[in-house]
């Protein structure tokens, strides 16, 4: 397990100075909340996420579709994992809040690879992959993700930055 740290509001400095310029983290590729290529460029372990509606091309860059409110919705996950298969990329990744996860239409679940899930642990340390499966499992009723496709849990935010566990491959900056 890994821990990947990732904000709206990058402050690199802050960042480097509490987790150090090796933890990976997850920067936004468009949207009010775009990094910039010199944040980037801070960092040798990255994941790149797109948060934008309507925008399936962002797959090209970015590994991640961020799906809550204000962002993407359900109905732009079949176009961007199609725009990352067609890049060349079988890791195209979904990110989501436990609560909103039941939202998405099964069929369009069954095709994502891989889910980075949001759930606030609120406990000491980080939650195991079988914790956050349980725990959607309570919420949704239903177990809906096999455990290999949960890649990630962002399960602890501050002023700063949120912090996810990252359970699944890792494969950074692509």
């Amino acid at each position: 397990m890994t821990t990947m740290v990732d904000g709206i509001s990058p402050d690199v400095p802050a960042i480097l100075n509490r987790w150090g310029s090796s933890t990976p983290v997850a920067c936004y590729v468009n949207g009010d909340y775009a990094w910039t290529k010199r944040q980037e460029a801070e960092f040798g372990r990255k994941i790149r996420v797109s948060v934008e509606s309507g925008q399936p091309d962002a797959a090209r860059v970015a590994r991640v579709l961020d799906v809550e409110r204000y962002a993407a919705g359900p109905g732009d996950i079949g176009p961007f994992l199609a725009a990352r298969k067609a890049a060349g990329h079988a890791d195209a990744t979904v990110y989501c809040n436990l609560s909103t996860f039941g939202q998405i239409p099964a069929a369009v679940r069954g095709e994502v690879p891989r889910w980075w899930l949001a759930w606030y642990w609120q406990r000491p340390g980080q939650p195991s992959a079988a914790q956050v499966l349980a725990e959607l499992h309570a919420v949704t009723g239903d177990v809906l993700v096999p455990a290999g496709r949960l890649w990630a849990c962002q399960y602890a935010s501050d002023s700063l930055w949120d912090v996810s566990a990252v359970y699944g491959q890792q494969d950074w900056s692509r």
